[in-house]
């Protein structure tokens, strides 16, 4: 793994563990999948993360990836006390249907 990144969490599909990862020189949360990779990225300032876009590669969609993407993001923020601003429309979602993380935006 490279320096600046940690493991936020794993997702299993059909039996594989995949490690969920914080690019933090990059602002990117990622996981990867048979080469393919399913991206969260956001931008940093103020204890707060804008979080702008989602990326799942189209053969991989529909297994949970996003989802278990933003988790993993909306978890490490709450660790480190940031707000989060959802101006991805998939974030905001996320945000709706998980009241749970409701507090940090």
């Amino acid at each position: 793994m490279a320096e600046g990144n940690m493991v936020l969490g794993k997702l299993n599909l059909a039996g594989i563990e995949y490690d969920i990862i914080l690019n933090e020189d990059q602002h990117y949360v990622s996981i990867t999948i048979d080469g393919r990779e399913a991206r969260l990225s956001f931008s940093e300032k103020d204890g707060r993360w804008l979080m702008y876009r989602t990326f799942t590669p189209p053969e991989l969609r529909g297994n949970g990836i996003a989802a278990a993407i933003t988790k993993a993001a909306l978890k490490e923020a709450r660790r480190r006390g940031y707000k989060v601003i959802p101006s991805c429309s998939y974030v905001h979602l996320y945000l709706e249907q998980n009241p749970e993380f409701k507090s940090l935006i």
